[in-house]
């Protein structure tokens, strides 16, 4: 572990002994798990601010991504096929 130095005021440090002496916790437990806390708090938001709020800007966004693509029949066509072959035993029910 690495060794750090806080400054806390007096009002946090009664608080902080209390607490850990009515948990029967180190201290500098109490103190780690405050800061764990506080960096997933942060990389929570971290992780929101990085997630499309509205669904509608992640399919602007999207929008015309396969508008250029040479391939997309030869695409489509290959998975329709593969489909097909998957679920053959459901299309053959079906044309019965």
């Amino acid at each position: 572990m690495v060794q750090k130095t806080i400054d806390l005021d007096a009002a946090l440090a009664q608080r902080l002994e209390a607490l850990a002496a009515a948990t029967g916790r180190q201290e500098s437990d109490l103190i780690r798990e405050g800061i764990h806390a506080v960096l997933a708090k942060a990389q929570d938001r971290a992780t929101e601010e990085e997630t499309p709020r509205d669904w509608r800007a992640a399919v602007a966004r999207a929008a015309g991504l396969w508008a250029t693509h040479d391939s997309l029949d030869l695409i489509l066509a290959e998975n329709r096929g593969r489909a097909r072959r998957r679920f053959a035993h459901i299309y053959d029910e079906d044309e019965r």
